[in-house]
C-alpha cells in the first residue's frame, strides 16, 4: 500500500522539479532583449530654480543635438528645496539659481559658479506712444510692487539710479505681485508699471516696453550656474556661449551673461 502511494508522489515531484529547472532556464532570458543595447549615454542632472524651468527645458533638445552621448534629467523648484535635496546626497551636475549665496554652504563645493542669465526691470505701458520722459517727470500714476518684496526693492533701486524715485514714489500705486502690476496696466487702470522683462515676455501683446532700467550691478536679477562635474560645466559653458541658447533665453525675457574673456 505504501509503495503504491509513494510511486505517484515521486513522479509528481520529478515533474515539478523539471518544470522549475526549465523556468529557471527561461527566466534569465525574459526582459533581456539582445536587440536593445544598454543605454550608455552620460546622465546630466540639472537642478533649476522655478523661474527658469521652462527656459532650461527648451534648451534641452538644442543641447542634445550637439551632444547625442548625453541624456538630461531635471529637478525644478525653489532654491532652498533644491539645496536641501543636494545636501541629502542627491547631488546635481549643475544647479541654476538666482541665489548665489547658496553655493557658499554646499558640500562638496561647486567646481565653478558663473553668472549665466539676467532679468532686467522695465517700464511698461498699454500706450504704445508712451515714453520715458512722461514716466519720469509726468503726473500719471505708476504701478509698482511693494518695496518689501524683491521686485519692489529692485524697482526702487533702479529708479534711484536714474534719479526718478522721488518723482515716481509720489505717484506710486503699490501691488502685491508683478502679475498684479501687469494686469492693471493691461486693463488700462493705470498708464505705467515697472516689472521684470521676463514677466512682460509672458504677457499679451497689449503691453509695451517703454524703457529698460539698468541696475548698478548690471541686472535686477542675476542667475548663477554652479557646476559639480565636468558634464555640468560643459552645459553651463554652452548655455552662455551658444547663439541658439541666447535666442531661447531672449524669447523668455532673459539675456545671456556671456563667459568673461
Amino acid at each position: 500500500m505504501f509503495m503504491q502511494l509513494r510511486r505517484p508522489i515521486l513522479n509528481f515531484l520529478k515533474r515539478v522539479s523539471l518544470a522549475v529547472c526549465a523556468l529557471g532556464f527561461v527566466l534569465p532570458l525574459v526582459g533581456c532583449d539582445p536587440g536593445e543595447p544598454p543605454d550608455e549615454r552620460l546622465t546630466l542632472r540639472i537642478f533649476v530654480t522655478r523661474d527658469l524651468e521652462n527656459v532650461v527645458h527648451d534648451l534641452r533638445p538644442l543641447y542634445l543635438q550637439d551632444h547625442p552621448d548625453v541624456r538630461i534629467e531635471f529637478s525644478g523648484g525653489e532654491t532652498q528645496s533644491l539645496a536641501l535635496q543636494a545636501a541629502a546626497g542627491d547631488k546635481p551636475d549643475l544647479l541654476i539659481t538666482n541665489d548665489g549665496e547658496v553655493f557658499n554652504n554646499m558640500i562638496p563645493p561647486a567646481s565653478s559658479v558663473d553668472p549665466c542669465l539676467a532679468d532686467d526691470m522695465v517700464v511698461i505701458s498699454s500706450d504704445a506712444d508712451a515714453d520715458m520722459a512722461e514716466f519720469t517727470t509726468g503726473a500719471d500714476p505708476v504701478a509698482i510692487v511693494m518695496e518689501s518684496a524683491p521686485a519692489g526693492a529692485e524697482t526702487r533701486l533702479a529708479l534711484q539710479v536714474i534719479d526718478a524715485w522721488t518723482s515716481v514714489e509720489l505717484r506710486a500705486q503699490r501691488s502685491q505681485t508683478v502679475a498684479d502690476v501687469i494686469s492693471r496696466v493691461q486693463a488700462g487702470d493705470i498708464r505705467f508699471g515697472v516689472v521684470y522683462t521676463s514677466s512682460v515676455a509672458a504677457a499679451d501683446d497689449d503691453v509695451h516696453v517703454v524703457g529698460v532700467l539698468r541696475m548698478p550691478n548690471g541686472a535686477a536679477l542675476t542667475y548663477y550656474a554652479g557646476a559639480f562635474s565636468d558634464e555640468g560645466r560643459a552645459f553651463s559653458n554652452w548655455m552662455r556661449s551658444s547663439p541658439e541658447a541666447a535666442r531661447i533665453a531672449e524669447q523668455a525675457g532673459f539675456r545671456v551673461v556671456e563667459p568673461s574673456r
